[in-house]
């Protein structure tokens, strides 16, 4: 994960900070507002700066900052969950300059492209067009969404078997997941709340370890590392992922109502996002979370003996 992000979010920086950026006028209007009321960790904005009007010495508290524009960006959080970055341009929050975007001429210093921004938040730097910018992590909330929406199409799990009333002693008890081991590829559309920005989403997940239990201290695990993977297998009714043979019954082990046997899958899923709808990607990431479902019966264990007929004839 901290691999794809880091050689994506290097790629763009250098991008963005070499290269013209996209123009204000394709973006979304300004958001004016004091940059340190807005961020309570950003004690105050002296720090170097003089005033944008000019002329002013270094011991001059800068007027405050505000959120600009936000630039769509492929690059990943470096964090737990990974998460989409983008740029935010900083506009003046105050002064003669209130409401216009943050630029190198607006400073009587020596700047250029990389350079942090006098008194600026912690973070902004100056891009090869001159303007202002900062990454921003896009909101946590992305994680839980989408993890939230593809366990809407996991099938639940369920305990399929053969002989699938009740099992015999010296005879394979076969097991097997008889839903569907994935979530085929989804989209939608997530709207950071912090920005307003929207993201075009796509993700997937599938059983990553299947765990049966056939309750006599027997268990068969099988792990899946993608779709396919998971499809092939969790075994369908006549290639069971997992095969048993009791040679108790489960009244003589001490299972007066059967065997506790029971299947869990633990789900797990990867996602991309996408900042123009789906024209370009970022890289796969993998899903922060994951989710366990289980089912358990009791299963009844026999014992066939032979008997010796007389014959009626």
């Amino acid at each position: 994960m901290e691999a794809v992000g880091a050689n994506v979010m290097s790629a763009m920086l250098m991008l963005v900070l070499l290269v013209a950026v996209p123009s204000a006028a394709a973006q979304p209007g300004p958001q004016p507002g004091s940059f340190c009321n807005q961020n309570p960790g950003h004690i105050t904005c002296q720090g170097g700066g003089t005033d944008p009007g000019g002329g002013g010495g270094a011991e001059e508290e800068p007027s405050s900052y505000a959120w600009g524009a936000v630039e769509p960006l492929l690059s990943s959080c470096a964090d737990d969950p990974p998460r989409p970055q983008y740029l935010q341009r900083l506009v003046w929050g105050s002064g003669p300059n209130a409401g216009e975007y943050v630029t190198l001429g607006d400073f009587d210093l020596i700047l250029g492209p990389r350079d942090p921004v006098p008194g600026g938040p912690p973070g902004a730097v100056f891009a090869a067009d001159g303007f202002a910018y900062r990454w921003v992590c896009s909101s946590l909330d992305i994680a839980a969404d989408i993890w939230a929406q593809a366990q809407r199409f996991m099938d639940p799990v369920t305990v399929d078997k053969n002989p699938s009333v009740s099992g015999l002693t010296g005879l394979e008890t076969w097991a097997w997941y008889d839903g569907d081991p994935t979530v085929q590829p989804f989209q939608l559309v997530w709207t950071d709340p912090s920005t307003g920005f929207s993201w075009t989403l796509e993700a997937w997940a599938w059983m990553g370890n299947m765990t049966w239990e056939f309750g006599d201290g027997d268990v068969h695990v099988e792990s899946a590392g993608d779709l396919a993977e998971a499809a092939s297998v969790s075994g369908t009714e006549y290639q069971p992922a997992a095969t048993h043979t009791y040679r108790t019954t489960s009244a003589d082990a001490g299972y007066t109502g059967g065997y506790p046997f029971s299947f869990a899958a633990t789900w797990v899923g990867e996602y991309r996002w996408s900042g123009d709808g789906g024209g370009s990607w970022s890289g796969t990431a993998p899903m922060s979370g994951s989710y366990t479902d289980s089912a358990a019966i009791a299963y009844e264990v026999l014992q066939v003996r032979s008997a010796l007929v007389a014959d009626g004839g």
